[in-house]
C-alpha cells in the first residue's frame, strides 16, 4: 500500500479540516497509530477538509445572491449604478467596518475574499 500522508504536515491538515491544530492529545494519538491506521486518519482529515471547501463555496455563492440582491434594492432606490450602490451600502454600514475595508466587508458578509476586485 502507498501512504500518501506526512507527519510534517499532520498538523497543517488537521488545521485546515477542524480549524484548529490537533493539540497535545491529538499529537499523541496521530504518534500512536501505525502508518495503515494514518494513511485512513489522513484521508478522514482530507475528506472533512474537502467537505468544508465545498460547504464554503456554496455559502458564498448564496451570499454573493443576497448582496448582488440588495445592490438591486439600493440602485432602485436611487443610487444609479452599481458603483454607487457599493459605497451608499459601505458607508451605510461604517460604523460596523471599519474604514469600510473591503476585504472584511467581504468577511463579513460572507462573500469571497477580493470579490469587489474581482466583479468591479
Amino acid at each position: 500500500m502507498a501512504y500518501t500522508y506526512d507527519d510534517e504536515i499532520y498538523s497543517d491538515l488537521h488545521k485546515d479540516a477542524y480549524g484548529c491544530r490537533p493539540g497535545e492529545a491529538g499529537f499523541a494519538y496521530w504518534d500512536s497509530l501505525n502508518p495503515a491506521e494514518k494513511q485512513r486518519h489522513w484521508d478522514s482529515l482530507c475528506a472533512t477538509m474537502s467537505e468544508g471547501e465545498r460547504q464554503r463555496e456554496e455559502y458564498e455563492k448564496e451570499a454573493i445572491v443576497r448582496f448582488e440582491a440588495r445592490l438591486a434594492d439600493v440602485i432602485a432606490c436611487g443610487a444609479g449604478n452599481r458603483e454607487t450602490a457599493i459605497r451608499w451600502v459601505f458607508q451605510a454600514e461604517n460604523d460596523q467596518y471599519v474604514f469600510g475595508d473591503p476585504d472584511l466587508f467581504c468577511y463579513s458578509h460572507g462573500l469571497p475574499y477580493g470579490y469587489f476586485r474581482k466583479v468591479a
